[in-house]
């Protein structure tokens, strides 16, 4: 699969993901929030390999944490990298399946039959994404408050200009499931 690569929006790329999700969230009575830093640099992206890394995450997030209700989707920068961060409030990862999750058809041990990882392809094709951009894709779990798990997929930020200078930009997309 050959991507193609230009300078890109990473904010952009990841605001159509959370776009996508914003309906299954209100079917499922779930909420997907994003929030993009300003002034976040450019990086070297394939734009559409990029949003469907991201609507991996957030579809692997929407599985696990059924009953976490809420996925968080961010996008900053850090030391030359931008980071796009997708963070679930489900029961998180164990440890020892940190790093196999992202080989394909792994299911961590903590999947009972209500909290499925997906079947690891999902999560091998982010990786593939990620290292095809000079970039990486690692979890967090437990994140901060012991619970939850977040994954991060850092790509190399370029040099210079950051994207037209914005608001930091943040859509609350609610649920509106009747009780």
């Amino acid at each position: 699969s050959a991507y193609s690569f230009a300078p890109g929006d990473v904010g952009e790329a990841v605001g159509r993901a959370v776009e996508i999700f914003s309906h299954r969230a209100e079917r499922e009575a779930m909420s997907v929030s994003l929030a993009i830093a300003p002034d976040l640099p450019r990086a070297m992206l394939d734009a559409r390999a990029l949003e469907l890394a991201t609507i991996n995450l957030i579809d692997n997030a929407f599985k696990y944490a059924k009953d976490g209700g809420k996925v968080e989707v961010s996008v900053g920068a850090a030391r030359g990298h931008v980071l796009v961060r997708v963070k679930d409030h489900g029961p998180g990862i164990d440890p020892e399946d940190g790093e196999r999750i992202f080989e394909r058809f792994v299911r961590g041990k903590n999947a009972g039959e209500t909290q499925v990882r997906g079947s690891g392809i999902g999560l091998a094709l982010v990786k593939h994404i990620a290292e095809s951009h000079g970039g990486t894709v690692s979890v967090e779990s437990p994140v901060a408050g012991g619970k939850g798990c977040a994954f991060v997929l850092s790509l190399p930020a370029l040099a210079g200009e950051p994207t037209t200078p914005r608001d930091a930009r943040a859509t609350e997309l609610h649920s509106q499931a009747a009780e």
